[in-house]
């Protein structure tokens, strides 16, 4: 295998600097403070079995890590997301390696950008198991494609190991480590009969079992695990398109016409690829992956993964474009929108880092001893800051059902300050009552006047 760039460069430099901001100054998110508070008084064994914390939350290293930092006594979120943003220099050289070692003519910054700035890199700032995920597909594809140059022992271990890593910290990214290593068998199965790489390839096995056993336990027991019973309309494709046009994020408007912008250009780029009968390995092993959510869903019974679930669809097609020995003048709408996507997100990560936050409401609550504190959603991230850093001395109500409107309104009249949807309290005249303190991108902190 071509040796590891660790070249510094510039791009990526300044986004991991932006980064850092995002990951100092964001508060806990929602998947964070779950994870945090789920793993509190169980036993690491009972984390790795999935009993009590047996949703699809629990990124099992990641819940371990935590786990240890936990029994510390940290209470910095930034310590929580170290792992992660290590986890990021770690994908910048793979990518790199890939880059540099696959493709004949030398991949320009826009190219590059691509999958310098793919919304995936918000992973890099939380303490989640894409992170690590992430890391070890790109490490995997890279191990994977050197085998297929030099038929290594070591680089199938290289392979096998970090494919595995990869699946166990998301279980959904066993899909494209099971595609590559049924490709492998496939091309190379006379080679691979023999004693060292039989042995190599059976690691794989007790992984991919606890993965199966440990997926039909959350199949059970979490009702809200992301998936669904489509593949194509409202299911695993539409989704990787709303995923990448950040949904989430944006207002509708400007999300559609990112939608719009985003799918012209993809068929264009597809079109492309057709017409000049261009293909990578990459795109056998969207396919094949692909494939493979199919069988497990009549076979299993499996849902199809959504949104951030197939973050590596994405990841492996633009590592496949990049790569590509002849780019034609096609690619450049689509992997200019994909840019432009990567700089809005970053943005956006920014923009939220930086501004007020739950925890600034509730601090002002503590401040002022004011009476009960309403949220119309549920979020564990108040119980935690409340736990964290107020000795459980906020008193507050949590309404887990957007229907309780008539008991939110109800409750408004005995409360000083309120977390709701913006304009929430325009209805029934409440917002006569109140004032805006603080806006967040979805809600805002409002207080008695």
């Amino acid at each position: 295998m071509n040796n590891i760039s660790t070249k510094p460069l510039l791009l990526p430099i300044i986004i991991f600097g932006l980064l850092l901001i995002v990951a100092i100054f964001t508060e806990w998110q929602y998947d964070e403070a779950w994870t945090y508070t789920c793993i509190e008084d169980i036993s690491v064994s009972k984390i790795i079995r999935y009993v009590d914390f047996n949703i699809a939350n629990n990124h099992i290293l990641n819940s371990l890590y935590f786990c240890c930092i936990q029994s510390l006594g940290v209470k910095n979120v930034l310590v929580y997301r170290i792992i992660s943003l290590l986890m990021y220099w770690v994908y910048i050289i793979y990518v790199n390696n890939l880059l540099e070692a696959n493709s004949q003519e030398k991949t320009n910054l826009l190219y590059k950008a691509t999958l310098y700035l793919l919304p995936v890199i918000s992973f890099f700032t939380l303490g989640r198991g894409y992170s690590i995920a992430l890391a070890g597909l790109v490490m995997s594809l890279c191990h994977y494609k050197c085998y297929l140059q030099h038929s290594s022992a070591n680089v199938l271990l290289g392979f096998v190991i970090s494919g595995c890593i990869s699946s166990i910290s998301i279980f959904s990214f066993c899909i494209p480590f099971i595609a590559m290593l049924a490709m492998l068998v496939v091309m190379r199965f006379k080679e691979l009969l023999n004693v060292r790489t039989i042995a190599i390839l059976c690691i794989t096995l007790p992984v991919l079992f606890y993965i199966y056993r440990m997926g039909q336990i959350i199949n059970v027991a979490d009702a809200n695990i992301v998936g669904g019973e489509s593949f194509i309309k409202n299911g695993t494709l539409s989704s990787i398109i709303t995923f990448m046009c950040l949904y989430d994020y944006l207002p509708y408007k400007v999300f559609i016409v990112l939608k719009i912008a985003y799918v012209v250009t993809l068929v264009l780029a597809i079109a492309f690829l057709v017409i000049r009968k261009q293909w990578k390995i990459e795109f056998s092993i969207i396919l094949v992956s692909f494939l493979l959510m199919i069988i497990t869903h009549y076979a299993l019974g499996a849902k199809y993964p959504f949104y951030r679930s197939v973050c590596y669809i994405p990841l492996l097609l633009y590592i496949g474009i990049a790569t590509l020995d002849k780019k034609g003048v096609l690619l450049l709408p689509h992997v200019a929108t994909v840019v432009l996507i990567g700089g809005i997100n970053l943005f956006l990560l920014l923009k939220v880092a930086l501004s007020p936050n739950t925890y600034d409401a509730l601090k002002y609550t503590y401040e002022r001893h004011g009476k009960i504190l309403i949220l119309n959603k549920y979020d564990p991230n108040i119980h935690l800051f409340n736990q964290l850093y107020f000795d459980n001395k906020i008193p507050y109500i949590q309404l887990e059902n957007y229907e309780e409107d008539s008991l939110f309104y109800k409750l408004t009249d005995s409360v000083d300050y309120i977390i709701c949807e913006k304009n929430k309290l325009n209805y029934q005249n409440k917002q006569q009552s109140f004032k805006m303190v603080y806006e967040y991108p979805f809600y805002a902190f409002y207080v008695r006047k």
